[in-house]
Parts: structure tokens; sequence; C-alpha cells
């Protein structure tokens, strides 16, 4: 299980590098389906990980 530090350094790179490539990247619900795609994290519906990418958006 990563840790949120973690969690939250890979959601960083992966948003980095699709901000320049997605055009719908500013529709938050599409984005992050993009990025479940993408990375392929189960994390993501943990409450956990939703707490942590919650955190790192503000």
């Amino acid at each position: 299980m990563l840790s949120c530090a973690e969690y939250r350094a890979n959601i960083f790179t992966y948003h980095q590098s699709c901000r320049t490539t997605c055009s719908f990247a500013k529709n938050e619900e599409i984005h992050v389906n993009v990025i479940k795609k993408a990375l392929s994290f189960q994390l993501l519906f943990t409450n956990r990980a939703k707490a942590c990418f919650l955190l790192f958006k503000k």
C-alpha cells in the first residue's frame, strides 16, 4: 500500500504529463477517470486515497 506521500507524488507526476495532453483536464470527473485508467490505482477508490487526492488538489 502506497503512503499518502507516495500516492500524491505518483498523481502529481501523471497530472503534470496529462495537463499538456488532455484537452479536458479541467473537467475534474473526467480527469480523475483518466488518472484511474492510466495508473490503474485501486487506491483511488479508498477513502485514504480520496483524502490524499483532495488534499493535493487544494
